[in-house]
């Protein structure tokens, strides 16, 4: 493995907020029962703000680090758990930096008013549309996920590239565990 700049180390704590009867129930109903957390602290100043500073390499010595990989719990495909230890090493990381710039959720005015959310709220079906990589059953997900929706010029590659717009698709197509609630 390349030398690390950082060195990273297990930080031993209770998450409470896991143990709460209400956050337990959710816990359940999402198949996450056994969901597992740690916590790590690192030796050197993580300065993201400047603009030359390495994040990728931060990632990399974060994974190949040995006490991560030693206590960091991954799931197989059969759905055992492991360690990043009995994985290989990282030997890259790829990472695409987002914009913050977008501080007010205004940008998501134009889907109400382009018919893909209601003025209730209520996001708008379609007609299912099958591709690949996805199922879309609404105009939001298509808006969002769907290069070949009518409504995808409706965000700007810019705007697609802000921290908000990710944030409301991981919300919207969730992952293995999405359900529509």
């Amino acid at each position: 493995l390349p030398t690390s700049k950082y060195a990273f180390s297990l930080v031993e704590t209770a998450f409470s907020f896991l143990k709460a009867p209400e956050n337990q129930t959710l816990l359940l109903k999402w198949g996450l029962s056994d969901f597992r957390l740690r916590k790590y602290s690192f030796d050197q100043p993580f300065l993201l703000h400047e603009a030359d500073h390495p994040v990728g390499e931060f990632l990399l010595d974060l994974f190949n680090s040995p006490d991560v990989r030693r206590t960091f719990d991954v799931m197989r495909h059969d759905g055992s758990w492991t360690t990043l230890a009995e994985q290989p090493a990282a030997a890259a990381v790829e990472l695409e930096r987002l914009k913050a710039t977008c501080t007010s959720l205004d940008l998501f005015d134009r889907l109400e008013q382009n018919g893909i959310v209601r003025d209730n709220g209520q996001i708008v079906k379609c007609f299912p549309q099958t591709t690949p990589d996805f199922d879309f059953s609404d105009r939001l997900q298509e808006v969002l996920g769907w290069i070949d929706s009518e409504q995808w010029s409706l965000f700007s590659p810019e705007e697609r590239s802000e921290l908000l717009f990710h944030l409301l698709s991981r919300l919207v197509f969730g992952g293995g565990l999405c359900q529509y609630e």
